[in-house]
């Protein structure tokens, strides 16, 4: 076999092999392949394995010839990738493929190689680290959602007004403007709880000032982007009539019975107050996270130059595209059979967004090599159990046949692996840690994720 390569211009990985491969018993192969074929081939007039070879030749000979080809190019195309120590980033592009003379077959492969990524030296690595700042104001509004959740309800004095914090029962029917009904128009015996933003502000406020047995009509626009689109800018009018209004009894952070039912069997309400801050730790923290997974992933792709593949990057742009235009569709009923085009900041968001994921990839993928980075099993296992606890009860048969399980357990596995890597470099990297509270967020996220 013979192979000439030329190698990529500058700021390129693509490769061009012209492969010349001689096969002398390519004819042998065709004429073996077709006299089984002639065992087996079924055709009007003749019987199961009675069809003369010169019938099976006249039709089926091309087909034939074209597959065996196929194999003895590909075989070829691997032989040379081997022969130039080219690791292929994606599928190659034949061309100039010539097989008039079955004894020397030639073409030519066009194919990125995937690049060597050589790693920064992650122990000079500097990168920022956000944890939880917790204040007291936190760990109090923290207990006084454990009050609430553990509430109970007395009705009001007959007459009373509502006020924030009250439960008020309610019927109500809603209509568009044009008179049509929608899905969740109506509800019967319906609890409110003034405050705490189960509905949409114009109806809640309505609630405000009622008493037991007033009736109200209340009308205003549905906000854009509402959760269901077909509401969308619709406007609407609803007849509310109040049947009852409770007020809420919250039980003492040092009740005995509220600190049974928390879990607090020791410590009493200093022991509430140390879960409460954790808990708070632990909300903060996930959140906090997304943000230093995002600053330790722009240190990656500051740090490493190299050409990423452009067949990875379309590869990807395809897939932020289809997604886009899903979303889209789920936006717009009207867009479902045909998505628009995207914008031109919308293509610019795509490129910039495919390069940098697939620059990630091939980071991880050198880092998991270099630093024996497994999966953590077990924690992977843990997960599962708490999904198959949470939506099957327990049922693991069910679990085990759920058509989503192959697709969760991908998605666990990944983000698994990424945390892995991450630590990993955690281990190494030169971290300063900083305190941000929850009211720093807006601010830190201008900061990570500018627009």
């Amino acid at each position: 076999m013979e192979v000439s390569v030329q190698k990529p211009k500058k700021n390129s990985l693509e490769y061009r092999l012209e492969v010349i491969c001689s096969s002398k018993d390519l004819d042998k192969k065709i004429k073996q392949k077709l006299n089984n074929l002639s065992k087996t081939v079924k055709m009007a007039g003749f019987r199961p394995g009675k069809v003369p070879i010169s019938v099976v030749q006249s039709k089926y000979e091309e087909d034939v010839k074209w597959e065996i080809v196929q194999d003895e190019i590909q075989e070829a195309y691997r032989q040379a990738l081997v022969q130039e120590e080219i690791t292929p980033a994606g599928m190659g592009v034949f061309e100039q493929l010539n097989y008039d003379n079955l004894e020397k077959i030639s073409f030519t492969a066009v194919v990125e190689k995937l690049p060597e990524v050589e790693l920064t030296n992650l122990e000079k690595l500097k990168i920022n680290r956000y944890i939880p700042l917790i204040k007291d104001e936190d760990i109090e509004a923290q207990l006084k959602k454990y009050q609430n959740y553990a509430r109970t309800w007395e009705p009001k004095i007959v007459g009373s007004e509502a006020v924030e914090g009250d439960q008020v029962i309610i019927d109500f029917e809603g209509k568009l403007e044009d008179g049509s009904t929608f899905d969740g128009n109506q509800a019967t015996d319906f609890p409110v709880t003034l405050g705490e933003k189960q509905m949409l502000p114009e109806f809640e406020k309505a609630l405000y000032g009622t008493a037991e047995g007033v009736q109200k009509t209340v009308s205003f626009t549905f906000p854009k982007g509402y959760g269901e689109q077909t509401l969308s800018e619709k406007k609407a009018i609803f007849t509310i009539t109040v049947k009852n209004i409770n007020a809420a009894k919250v039980p003492a952070l040092d009740d005995a019975e509220f600190l049974k039912k928390m879990g607090i069997e020791e410590g009493g309400v200093e022991q509430l107050k140390d879960f409460a801050k954790s808990e708070c730790s632990i909300q903060l923290e996930q959140t906090l996270n997304n943000y230093n997974h995002r600053v330790l992933q722009d240190a990656l792709l500051q740090s490493h130059k190299f050409i990423v593949p452009q067949t990875h990057i379309e590869e990807e742009k395809n897939i932020l595209k289809s997604e886009i235009q899903q979303q889209s569709a789920q936006q717009d009923p009207n867009n479902a059979k045909e998505a628009p085009p995207l914008s031109k900041e919308q293509e610019e968001q795509v490129e910039k967004q495919a390069y940098e994921r697939c620059k990630l990839a091939l980071i991880y993928r050198a880092i998991t090599k270099e630093k024996e980075v497994k999966l953590d099993t077990k924690a992977i296992d843990m997960q599962l159990a708490n999904l198959c606890q949470q939506y099957f009860k327990g049922d693991i048969e069910a679990f085990k046949k759920s058509p989503q399980l192959p697709q969760v357990k991908k998605e666990l596995e990944s983000r698994n692996m990424m945390e892995q890597v991450h630590n990993a470099i955690y281990e190494k990297a030169k971290i300063t840690e900083i305190q941000k509270h929850n009211d720093d967020l807006e601010k830190l996220s201008k900061t990570v994720f500018p627009q």
